[in-house]
């Protein structure tokens, strides 16, 4: 009996002093693995033309709590694991983004032209990737052996043939995920989805994206994302599926209007969907004025490099960390380096406010802009090959107080509606430590790197007649 009392006692003893760990994520690191995953499939590179959203499964969850429980770092195949995708990590790691990152490194060891590993392991690699997962579970078992921690993921799918298709991000959204959220394919108008949508990028506004073919016009009435078919040329969820007796020709635009602005939908080449814009519009809609992107600056956000083992990869700076993060900071800073500029001398008001005189008053607290003025054209926010991601940013003049202050030198001055490009590239350079120093507090190692004008990129091909090009990285090593 004292034996039996004895051994009970030792048991709880050992308990509290080497507790039993249990497989599970806490519910912020269940977030933080989730959201790894869809920034990095959200910034595919090559560009993926069908990348799906994904959410948490609560039961791929427990399928990866059984695994990982065993403390051994062997894949399972067949009955509840048949079909489904899987990655394990062991070592010391218990960050879930960094273990993420460790598969993501594989990178590197894949060939996206024969779309093969190139003779060694990439296969964590690719079941982050797979386009057509829409679902995973992850579940992490600590102290395996010494210093030593399993972790185990469950893909809804095991990537198989291509890993994910070629093409213009959300090019090609199935019937099934008709909605793009900065890349990723979903069907938000399924409310849990959306709710994880929401949860992933609070700032995202999901767009209709079917490729509606043969005349096929894209219908988003009551919130619904379908193809509106003329039925006598073709039909089917994409109008893919065309008449035998059809001879119209239909134009590669699918869009409801295809041009903005008074724009003229282009039908020289029916193969691609082109806009003639009017006199002081441009893109590939006609939805940005010319004046705006004139004065643009060019924003180009790096990640900073990641090592495991012999991998190292620069992740890419996903458009919903942008979103979220990075760009409600910079667009305060940006105001805050325009006024600075604009009311520091006579020089710097003359290039803000055209023909007025510098006032004798303090400016101080004279505003040339609110950071709402500071914007990004959200047409141009793209990866690079590089993992980086660049856009296009200017700042409107929307009610100068600055401009107010002065005096009109002639009786035909006006207040300017953009911030010239000239006095917004002095401005940022001015500014540029200060800068960096709140991105870092903000966002990690993130660095300002480069500001300077790409004069490579000419206007008169639909582009700028001199860009800044704003380069921002991380440079901090992570080792294993």
């Amino acid at each position: 009996m004292q034996v039996q009392l004895f051994v009970k006692l030792l048991v709880i003893v050992l308990a509290e002093l080497w507790p039993l760990s249990e497989a599970t994520f806490s519910n912020d690191e269940k977030k933080i693995m989730l959201d790894t995953h869809n920034q990095l499939r959200q910034s595919a590179s090559p560009t993926a033309a069908a990348m799906g959203f994904v959410t948490w499964s609560n039961k791929l969850e427990d399928l990866a709590l059984k695994a990982a429980e065993k403390c051994k770092d062997d894949h399972n195949y067949g009955g509840e694991y048949a079909g489904l995708g899987e990655n394990i990590y062991s070592g010391p790691r218990t960050d879930p983004r960094e273990i993420t990152l460790a598969w993501f490194t594989e990178k590197s060891q894949y060939d996206h032209d024969t779309r093969k590993c190139t003779g060694k392991m990439c296969g964590h690699y690719t079941a982050v990737m797979f386009d057509v997962v829409n679902e995973l579970g992850c579940a992490i078992k600590k102290d395996c052996s010494q210093n030593k921690n399993i972790v185990f993921c469950e893909y809804s799918h095991g990537a198989g043939g291509a890993l994910y298709k070629y093409g213009p991000p959300c090019s090609a959204c199935p019937t099934t995920r008709p909605f793009c959220i900065d890349g990723l394919c979903a069907n938000t108008a399924d409310p849990q989805i959306k709710a994880a949508v929401r949860a992933f990028d609070s700032t995202a506004s999901p767009t209709c994206r079917l490729a509606c073919k043969n005349c096929g016009k894209q219908d988003t009435s009551a919130s619904q994302c379908k193809c509106k078919c003329d039925v006598t040329v073709a039909l089917g969820p994409l109008c893919e599926s065309k008449t035998s007796s059809s001879t119209k020709k239909c134009s590669a635009c699918y869009e409801d209007p295809a041009c903005l602005n008074n724009g003229v939908e282009d039908n020289s080449d029916l193969s691609v969907c082109k806009c003639n814009c009017k006199s002081g519009f441009t893109g590939s809609r006609c939805k940005i004025p010319v004046a705006v992107k004139d004065n643009s600056v060019k924003i180009v956000l790096s990640d900073k490099e990641f090592k495991f083992i012999s991998f190292v990869v620069l992740p890419p700076v996903a458009r919903s960390l942008f979103n979220v993060k990075l760009w409600p900071l910079l667009q305060a800073e940006f105001a805050v380096a325009i006024n600075a500029f604009c009311r520091k001398d006579a020089t710097n008001y003359a290039a803000c406010c055209p023909g007025k005189t510098f006032p004798s008053s303090s400016l101080a607290t004279v505003n040339h802009v609110t950071k709402t003025d500071v914007k990004f054209i959200d047409s141009t926010v793209a990866n690079s090959i590089d993992n980086s991601l660049s856009l296009l940013v200017y700042s409107l003049v929307s009610n100068s107080d600055l401009c107010k202050a002065g005096t009109c030198g002639s009786s035909s001055c006006t207040d300017p509606t953009e911030v010239a490009q000239s006095a917004l590239l002095s401005a940022l350079k001015s500014k540029k430590e200060d800068i960096s120093k709140k991105i870092k507090a903000c966002c990690g190692d993130v660095i300002l790197k480069e500001i300077f004008v790409d004069k490579s990129v000419s206007s008169g091909t639909g582009g700028i007649s001199s860009l800044i090009l704003l380069v921002v990285q991380q440079v901090a090593l992570i080792h294993l």
